[in-house]
């Protein structure tokens, strides 16, 4: 599409959906009331009459909030009707994934886990708040290729990984991400946000792919450490993933300077499709 017609195409693209989508005309409300608040400031942000999140920094919210209920980019075709589906949801946050995932699988078994202690009063909260469901379960634990505890830095909203130094960090536990799939027979749907520690768990949990039949993976690219996005890749063809991959973040020149977001330098979001 030429810049004359993207000109003329967008603005109607956009009154469209704000007439046509519930979930678009509520992100947009969303943003005209909150989308001036102070990053990193505790909020009460409400999404319908009945149901609000309390949420440690509105931006972060928000940019979540668009990508699950406008995009709807975690939203899968249920394959088999007749038994419950198992969602797994690595880096949880503050619950609105797995709020997300109760809303539009309600039948589903969920299993969240958040690593960030200071994250995970949020995720308690919101989920006793808006999901009302025995089905969900939480654990304020990293997950890893093995038990053991880690140094880990907590950004105040979605940012918060494992540090290598132990400068401004504090220790967490984590658990052995083999011990959690085996549990399972068949895994629905697999989601990985980790902050850069897919470079560990991915590897580790190859041989328990083949009960995955849809992942997600958000693949970050570390400063300073090599870079692991042809290994997570060839983990996954060699699984059985048909791949598709969208860009979130890298550099708009790479040949000529790198620019960085927070300490990474290539975000993607890897989707893995079994054929």
């Amino acid at each position: 599409m030429n810049q004359l017609m993207r000109h003329f195409v967008e603005p109607i693209r956009y009154i469209y959906y704000l007439i046509k989508d519930d979930e678009y005309r509520k992100y947009n409300y969303l943003i005209l009331k909150y989308g001036k608040k102070k990053r990193f400031k505790e909020e009460k942000v409400s999404i319908s009459k009945n149901e609000s999140f309390l949420v440690p920094d509105v931006a972060s919210f928000l940019s979540t909030y668009k990508e699950l209920f406008v995009d709807n980019i975690y939203e899968y075709k249920v394959s088999d009707e007749k038994r419950a589906n198992v969602i797994i949801d690595f880096g949880a946050n503050i619950g609105l994934s797995l709020y997300f995932f109760a809303k539009n699988y309600p039948d589903a078994e969920i299993e969240g886990y958040e690593a960030d202690p200071f994250i995970y009063k949020y995720l308690e909260k919101n989920v006793a708040n808006n999901i009302k469901s025995d089905h969900v379960k939480i654990y304020n634990r990293a997950v890893w290729n093995k038990d053991t505890k880690l140094k880990f830095y907590s950004e105040g909203a979605d940012g918060g990984r494992i540090k290598k130094d132990g400068g401004n960090s504090i220790n967490i536990e984590a658990v052995d991400v083999v011990d959690i799939l085996k549990k399972h027979e068949i895994i629905d749907f697999l989601k990985i946000d980790i902050e850069g520690a897919e470079r560990m768990i991915v590897p580790a949990m190859k041989n328990q792919l083949k009960k995955v039949k849809k992942i997600f993976i958000e693949y970050h690219s570390e400063k300073n450490q090599p870079q692991c996005l042809a290994e997570i890749i060839g983990i996954l063809s060699e699984t059985g993933f048909r791949i598709y991959v969208h860009q979130e973040f890298v550099s708009k020149q790479p040949l000529k300077y790198i620019s960085y977001n927070a300490d990474f330098d290539l975000q993607l979001e890897i989707f893995g499709v079994r054929e």
